[in-house]
């Protein structure tokens, strides 16, 4: 599943991604899972280069 959590922690399988539905008012509403292989890779791709561009956590100040 691609979750953009660091590839580092992430599952080795990329196979599906997981869309997290939330209402207007921003209310969790429900998980759905989607398995097109040129979604899922779209997805990680974009996750990865999300991570790229991070600030590490220890380096991080407010």
């Amino acid at each position: 599943m691609v979750s953009c959590f660091p590839p580092q922690i992430r599952g080795p399988d990329d196979r599906l991604v997981r869309y997290s539905i939330f209402s207007g008012p921003g209310a969790f509403v429900e998980d759905l899972l989607g398995e097109d292989p040129a979604t899922v890779k779209s997805y990680a791709d974009a996750c990865g280069l999300i991570w790229k561009r991070a600030t590490p956590h220890d380096e991080f100040t407010v």
